[in-house]
């Protein structure tokens, strides 16, 4: 799923359109997958202690990457997919692998995020049809 999802995507942009492959859930399959695999490995100590020390440098490594290809190289915009996939699930690894900090385990464990999580994919799905909104009235 992780390999087929950046392949899956542009059929769907010439075929329901970029909007509807945006919120689309085949079009997320590569999220969806990596997530269930760090899942997974979070609970192999030994593949988790491994994968733990490279989070960081990955997390870095495509930051940059996603950063340039936002700003000077655009030509990169058909691995977009594959660059978020791998900069969120490092974050989330190191966002868990810090677990033990007090304040971010209090922010894990916030009524608001409780909250928030409540109504992720609601937002998730029409926060294109209110970025106008958002933008007129919070800027």
């Amino acid at each position: 799923m992780v390999l087929l999802s950046p392949l899956i995507a542009p059929v769907m942009i010439f075929t329901i359109g970029p909007l509807a492959t945006y919120v689309a859930t085949p079009a997320r399959f590569g999220e969806l997958a990596a997530a269930a695999w760090l899942a997974v490995l979070w609970r192999d100590h030994v593949g988790w202690s491994l994968l733990r020390l490279h989070l960081r440098k990955v997390a870095i490594a495509t930051g940059c990457i996603l950063l340039s290809e936002r700003t000077v190289l655009p030509s990169l915009v058909f691995a977009e997919p594959s660059i978020t996939i791998f900069l969120s699930e490092a974050c989330v690894g190191l966002a868990v692998s810090q677990s033990g900090i007090d304040h971010l385990q209090q922010l894990m464990n916030s009524s608001l995020l409780r909250w928030f999580g409540n109504y992720t994919y609601e937002i998730y799905v029409y926060h294109h049809a209110l970025k106008p909104i958002w933008i007129h009235s919070l800027w």
